[in-house]
């Protein structure tokens, strides 16, 4: 795993990247997910256009919860309303994150 520098922490979402391989990693409580920056962009994108009342499911537990859908279809990662704006706001912090360091850094 690199050395990533913490980009952005809400709640229990942090968005960091690796200054050498300049990968982006998504920590949020059991996962990690792993982006190139045009994998990010894209995902920012998806996030971001994702109708939440659409895919929010009340679970067994009588909680609510924001359904999204992976490419593999086996897999669905869940979140409370809370959870899923801050998902959110880590992404677009981190995504502001990223323009300043390309700035800083001349790319």
């Amino acid at each position: 795993m690199c050395d990533a520098k913490v980009l952005s922490h809400k709640g229990a979402a942090v968005v960091s990247r690796c200054h050498d391989c300049r990968g982006l990693f998504i920590w949020n409580n059991n996962l990690v997910l792993n982006f190139t920056p045009t994998q990010f962009a894209k995902f920012r994108v998806f996030t971001q256009d994702l109708d939440i009342d659409e895919y929010t499911l009340p679970f067994p537990d009588g909680l609510d919860r924001v359904v999204m859908r992976t490419p593999n279809s086996d897999i669905n990662l869940t979140f409370t309303p809370q959870e899923w704006h801050d998902f959110n706001e880590a992404i677009e912090e981190a995504t502001h994150m990223l323009n300043v360091y390309e700035l800083m850094e001349g790319e």
